[in-house]
């Protein structure tokens, strides 16, 4: 946890370090400036308005998937995925090139337009925290409702109070991942307030003032992430496999036709048009090849920091979640929380602490190398693998943990045997979350890579201010090219369709 929270310490206290006497100025500077807090209140706006519209269509479209039957709905459940694969900023990318191709001036740079590309990238991480609280609502109360009342009141009155720690972590966390937002903020011309902490240290070099502009970051999802853990206790954030026993699905009747509808209005505005976008603006597959060629440094160079990123991650997420799992009481509560922290910190302050942390003469080797960026990848996505593990570990059944104990099976044989098998999946489904997201994290990479290397995104963060929009199309397309062929091979290992 040190190696975690190291950075976060260090960019703090030299915050209020200049000429080695204590200071307050950089704060001072930013509380009596009026540009900080309108950026302050626009973030707050654009991450508060996301998550309530992403957590409303995340319970329909987790009621839909997991309570109802309707055409195609296995189907649906597997696609669904696919805007939480492709980063927001793709997404961005292909709405502005749909709506060029439009008459008259609509656009999407501006505060709706950033919120319109925050709703359809992550309602399906809500769907997915709101699939696990459906699965964990015991049926037998709903199967008893439906004998005494209509479907309308028993949804109101049992199912929602019940899904509601379910209902307010999808808001935190919704909030919590808009607030930290850059790289597609950036693409819209939107300045947030983590776009500035970026702004204010890569172009200013002015770390003080990006340290304090970051400590409202800071204290805002730092204290949602300890509301959440207080809200979630114990229940997984998602389900992966498990003992889970289901009431019947309701038929939906005539209203399958609104179902479906709704679904493929969801997948067409987030997925469909966006990459159709892309596609069609690289006009011809010699582009996107050629594209593939003179890219193939930066291409292989990105695979192997996210095969490398990915693996260590869920080695680490794998020992840590064992160890939150088995520990109990007030040590279970405090290692959660402190698992927990690395989510609410956005990744441009992780790499601007480990910058400060590494970037003197004892430690150049290790600012130097990968072993920083690495570093980097274990701080941020560490919350995500470990949530993932754990969630397994809990659906494993408890008469299994019984026999082993009974059995008196060692401790590392009851691991090895039985409980590394068990939770197979979720450690499959965790290598290939933590794959993309090492794939496809721009500000902690542009910070901290090292001299003279170029990853993908790197390369298109470049082209974006200077390149072409058919070479910014054809290598968007490569990369999702990457992401597909990963999920695709793995996909059968992972049992999804589980999820």
């Amino acid at each position: 946890m040190g190696l975690i929270l190291s950075p976060i310490v260090t960019i703090i206290i030299n915050s209020f370090i200049k000429q080695n006497t204590f200071t307050i100025s950089a704060y001072e500077k930013i509380l009596q400036d009026r540009r900080s807090w309108k950026i302050f209140i626009r973030t707050t706006l654009i991450g508060l308005t996301s998550a309530i519209i992403t957590t409303l269509i995340g319970i329909a479209l987790a009621y839909l998937l997991e309570k109802t039957i309707f055409p195609l709905k296995k189907l649906f459940k597997l696609v669904y995925i696919i805007p939480l694969i492709i980063p927001s900023y793709l997404i961005a990318l292909g709405w502005t090139k749909f709506l060029n191709w439009l008459p008259g001036n609509l656009n999407l740079y501006n505060i709706p337009g950033v919120i319109f590309i925050m709703v359809l990238s992550y309602f399906p991480m809500v769907t997915l925290i709101l699939i696990a609280g459906f699965r964990n609502i015991d049926y037998r109360l709903e199967e008893a409702a439906k004998l005494f009342t209509t479907k309308f009141i028993y949804f109101r009155k049992i199912t929602l109070p019940l899904l509601l720690p379910y209902i307010l972590t999808s808001i935190i966390v919704i909030f919590i991942l808009t607030f930290s937002e850059y790289a597609m903020p950036e693409l819209l011309r939107v300045n947030v307030y983590a776009l500035e902490t970026f702004i204010q240290f890569n172009s200013f070099h002015d770390f003080k003032t990006a340290t304090a502009t970051s400590l409202p970051i800071l204290i805002v999802t730092i204290t949602l992430v300890f509301i959440m853990n207080k809200i979630m206790s114990n229940k997984p954030y998602v389900t992966i496999g498990g003992q889970y026993k289901y009431g019947r699905p309701e038929k939906l009747g005539k209203l399958k036709i609104y179902a479906v509808s709704f679904i493929l209005l969801i997948l067409l505005l987030s997925t469909i048009l966006p990459i159709s976008s892309l596609i069609i603006k690289t006009v011809n597959w010699t582009n996107y090849l050629n594209m593939f060629k003179s890219m193939k440094n930066e291409i292989i160079y990105s695979v192997f920091l996210s095969f490398t990123g990915a693996t260590l991650c869920t080695i680490l997420c794998l020992f840590m979640a064992y160890g939150l799992e088995k520990s109990k009481g007030i040590l279970k509560q405090v290692l959660n929380t402190l698992t927990l922290i690395p989510f609410a910190i956005p990744t441009t302050i992780v790499g601007i602490g480990l910058i400060k942390l590494w970037n003197r003469p004892p430690t150049l080797i290790i600012y130097s190398s990968l072993t920083s960026l690495l570093l980097g990848y274990l701080i941020c996505f560490n919350p995500y693998g470990i949530r993932i593990i754990s969630s397994n570990i809990k659906a494993i059944n408890k008469q299994v943990k019984e026999s082993t104990s009974l059995l008196n099976i060692p401790k590392f044989i009851s691991f090895y045997k039985i409980t590394l098998p068990l939770i197979t999946p979720s450690l499959v489904v965790t290598w290939i979350v933590m794959c993309i997201f090492c794939l496809s994290e721009i500000p902690l990479t542009l910070l901290i890579i090292p001299p003279g290397e170029s990853t993908l995104l790197t390369k298109m963060e470049t082209i974006i201010h200077i390149g072409s929009q058919q070479a910014l199309a054809s290598i968007s397309l490569v990369y999702i090219t990457i992401i597909f062929l990963i999920i695709s091979f793995l996909l059968p290992f992972a049992k999804l369709r589980k999820l």
